[in-house]
This record gives structure tokens, C-alpha cells and sequence, in this order.
């Protein structure tokens, strides 16, 4: 999906503390792609960016951003009603 959309989307892979800031301060919008989160610090230091978030409506996220956003429908729902 990354080579299609050229360089409209750039994946990184591992990154040192200072790289990943330098980043995060650079990037408008931080996309966490998960189907569990505990407690996704990850939000708070995009958000210390000024990045805008997206993110599932998971426990740990919806209860870190409470009514600061409106979250994603949880990708994991239809496969807990089917389990």
C-alpha cells in the first residue's frame, strides 16, 4: 500500500528516541493502527507534537483521549460477536 501511494505515506521502521521526535514534530497526522492498546503513550507524545490523532476506539486510547475525540469504531468488535 506504501509503494502506491508513493510518497504521500512514509513507513519507518525502528528509530532512535531523537529520530522519532524530530518526526512526530514534523508530521500533521499519526495513525496508530492497533487492535489492543494498554496504555498508548505513543498518543501522548504524538499529541506533545501537534499531531492530529487517529486511533480505534479501544480502552486504553478512548480512556486516554476521553472526550477530547471522536474515536474509530473498534476494528475487533465483529470478530468478538463471532467468536
Amino acid at each position: 500500500l506504501a509503494k502506491q501511494l508513493g510518497d504521500r505515506v512514509r513507513v519507518h521502521g525502528a528509530l532512535s528516541q531523537q529520530d522519532l521526535a524530530a518526526i512526530m514534530a514534523s508530521a500533521h497526522i499519526f495513525v496508530l493502527p492497533s487492535f489492543y492498546e494498554g496504555l498508548p503513550l505513543v498518543v501522548l507524545e504524538a499529541l506533545a507534537s501537534g499531531c492530529r490523532i487517529v486511533a480505534a476506539d479501544l480502552p486504553g486510547v478512548a480512556e486516554l483521549l476521553d472526550v477530547m475525540a471522536r474515536l474509530a469504531p473498534d476494528p475487533t468488535e465483529g470478530i468478538r460477536r463471532s467468536a
